[in-house]
């Protein structure tokens, strides 16, 4: 999907089509990374399953 970046008052944004948060499950918050010439956004709830001593426990 290509988009433009927009003025939201003093700040720049993009528009996000309301499938692609819906498809990815990311809630109201996310994280910004600028990364090599690109922005990644990712969810900002941490991850529900962890390691324990070598065992997977989800929660």
């Amino acid at each position: 999907m290509k988009t433009h970046i927009i003025k939201i008052g003093n700040s720049r944004g993009v528009r996000i089509s309301k499938v692609l948060p819906e498809e990815s499950r990311f809630g109201d918050q996310v994280e910004l990374i600028a990364e090599h010439e690109r922005i990644i956004i990712r969810s900002a709830k941490k991850p529900t399953c962890r390691m324990e001593r070598g065992v997977q426990i989800h929660g």
